[in-house]
């Protein structure tokens, strides 16, 4: 998920837009455990060249990283279908279609925040509307 921002900075407003992030044959989960390597750890690669965190990453790329966790990983209690009662209903709605035809996904998750929102438990600012919105 982390290259979510590069995306959004091409533009990406909708779920097919965000498609690039669930690529099997991609390479940026390789690329990210590699930055993260170069960011955290001292340790001498190739011919016994040293990587110091404070020579592979500047202050920007750290701040961007840093911002894009917050976006991923919100505040307790703040996003969308994530207490308890919610992800109950999204393992009610998704499990039975997961990694099935798209449009049944889509389905089922505007059926999902339908269903929260009708049972008063969706936390977050989206709304069914929104949602239905971003994934069509």
């Amino acid at each position: 998920m982390w290259i979510i921002g590069d995306l959004a900075n091409r533009g990406a407003k909708h779920l097919e837009d965000l498609r690039p992030i669930f690529d099997e044959g991609s390479d940026h989960g390789a690329t990210l455990d590699a930055m993260k390597q170069l960011c955290c750890y001292s340790d001498a690669y190739g011919r016994c060249n040293w990587s110091l965190p404070d020579k592979a990453i500047d202050e920007k790329l750290a701040r961007s990283l840093v911002q894009i966790a917050k976006i991923l990983a919100p505040e307790e209690g703040s996003g969308a279908l994530t207490s308890e009662a919610e992800l109950e209903l999204w393992v009610k709605h998704m499990s039975p279609v997961w990694k099935g035809e798209m449009a049944t996904m889509k389905a089922a998750l505007l059926a999902c925040y339908a269903e929260a929102t009708e049972l008063n438990i969706l936390r977050g600012s989206a709304s069914p509307r929104d949602m239905a919105r971003f994934v069509l």
